[in-house]
């Protein structure tokens, strides 16, 4: 029993150490993976330490298991931080290309999805029953509006925004146009193949799609439609 009490506090120092550490946008998967563990742990103390003391393990062990949640959604307002404090003057691909910004922010926000069981859990901060199993958010009504889908929209109209900034250093209104359309497909692609999908719900998809097909006069699209042709064609989902 000494050594699974002496175990279980390295555990606690290690986890705790996680939760008040940086809230780099980087660490983010890290956190993930010891909010899972303790999640799956606390149940296990419960059982195994019954005595008074190891009551108060159980309370400590609770209260880093929800520090780690905290660290989490820390992490994704940092992230909405580096988005918002892009400059917006900083320099966009002379082709009307994929913007470097689009590319890191339309890979980390797919691969932080798969774990949306437990960003949901994170984001509507539910922590009375470890192992309660969370309702899928399309099971639900008003997905749209739960913390976990409020918090990547959030995200993502910032991040078009910044895009929209940037689009205006052009000069050339078909290099304009051609830079909107290869960051909107990508950005609409890599939700659409990934749990963001559902995270951010099929009325998003759609305006989004609608928006990329529907934004420009048709003269624009005409010209742009042309310069499209003549250039190098909009970064295939392969290059992601």
């Amino acid at each position: 029993m000494n050594v699974c009490m002496e175990f279980t506090l390295q555990l606690l120092n290690f986890a705790d150490a996680i939760a008040i550490g940086s809230r780099s946008h980087e660490r983010l998967f890290s956190v993930i993976d010891m909010f899972e563990t303790m999640r799956d742990l606390i149940p296990e103390f419960e059982s195994l330490f019954r005595d008074q003391y190891s009551l108060s393990l159980q309370n400590e062990a609770t209260t880093i298991w929800k520090r780690l949640g905290e660290a989490i959604r820390g992490i994704f307002a940092e992230l909405a931080d580096l988005i918002r404090q892009d400059p917006a003057w900083d320099a966009v691909p002379d082709s009307g290309g994929l913007h470097p910004i689009t590319r890191y922010v339309m890979n980390y926000l797919p691969a932080a999805s798969r774990s949306r069981k437990t960003l949901e859990q994170v984001f509507e901060e539910d922590y009375e029953n470890p192992l309660k199993e969370y309702p899928k958010i399309e099971d639900r009504m008003h997905c749209s509006n739960s913390s976990l889908s409020v918090q990547m929209r959030v995200i993502m109209e910032l991040l078009e925004s910044n895009l929209q900034a940037k689009s205006k250093i052009y000069e050339d209104p078909g290099l304009y146009y051609v830079f909107l359309i290869n960051n909107s497909r990508y950005i609409i692609q890599k939700t659409k193949d990934s749990e963001l999908e559902t995270i951010l719900g099929d009325d998003w998809i759609k305006k989004h799609i609608e928006y990329s097909n529907g934004s420009m006069q048709p003269n624009e699209r005409d010209s742009t439609t042309c310069f499209l042709e003549t250039s190098n064609p909009p970064v295939a989902e392969s290059e992601a």
